[in-house]
């Protein structure tokens, strides 16, 4: 049941058409939920100072305090 309802949740934010508009900052925090539910804790080195995009992504992967998977997903959907 929450896996099913972790992969609608997946499904509906990542469809651009859905109407729903997030600040940066909870854009980050969702991708931050999605991957440590996903994949895990952040194993990746940090990005280069000038790679804005994916240093803002590593920070908030990093940064996640959810340091279990299955709770990321119960928090993103």
């Amino acid at each position: 049941a929450d896996n099913e309802r972790f992969t609608r949740a997946a499904a509906f934010l990542s469809n651009g058409s859905n109407g729903v508009s997030l600040t940066q900052a909870d854009q980050l925090a969702v991708y931050a939920w999605f991957k440590q539910a996903t994949v895990g804790p952040c194993t990746a080195p940090k990005p280069s100072m000038w790679d804005f995009k994916g240093n803002a992504k590593w920070c908030a992967q990093t940064s996640s305090e959810l340091d279990e998977e299955w709770v990321a997903q119960a928090v993103y959907a």
